[in-house]
């Protein structure tokens, strides 16, 4: 089961460090981590951990105690929309095997294909399972709530 938790904090130095430094202290493993600015003075943080126990009730204590967070949420595939984004490089051949819808070509250096991909994290794992590659870089899991209006 894939896990992102999505902390919004105040975009200062050392933030991120200390929001690693939890989960180390812990013992918990990060899959994968990005942050961006969502607005002037915020950052959002998606942590990303999957197949292994972690105590939430713990985390909350702990996340809570931490003055720069401004808010925080578990979330699943169940309640938000999960994105990866992957660049990768194939051989022009394993083009077509590769798994994934919405793929397209970002450069094509004669029989090597570099190649961008959006899909949720678990379909991503499965993509590169599937062909030789040659180079990839993830993006991390990113996440959008399933619930609410457009305001």
């Amino acid at each position: 089961m894939i896990t992102i938790l999505t902390l919004q904090v105040y975009n200062t130095p050392g933030v991120l460090d200390r929001v690693a430094g939890l989960f180390r202290h812990n013992g918990w493993n990060i899959e994968s981590i990005s942050a961006g600015v969502i607005k002037e003075g915020a950052t959002s943080i998606n942590i990303t951990f999957k197949n292994q126990y972690v105590d939430m009730k713990q985390l909350s204590k702990q996340i809570s105690k931490m003055e720069f967070v401004r808010g925080w949420e578990e979330c699943t595939a169940d309640t938000h929309f999960m994105r990866e984004l992957l660049l990768i490089k194939i051989r022009k051949e394993d083009f077509d095997a590769l798994p994934l819808p919405q793929k397209h070509v970002i450069h094509d250096g004669g029989g090597v294909l570099w190649v961008e991909c959006a899909d949720s994290p678990g379909e991503i794992d499965e993509a590169l399972r599937s062909v030789s590659v040659l180079d990839c870089a993830r993006s991390g899991g990113t996440i959008i709530s399933r619930g609410g209006t457009a305001s």
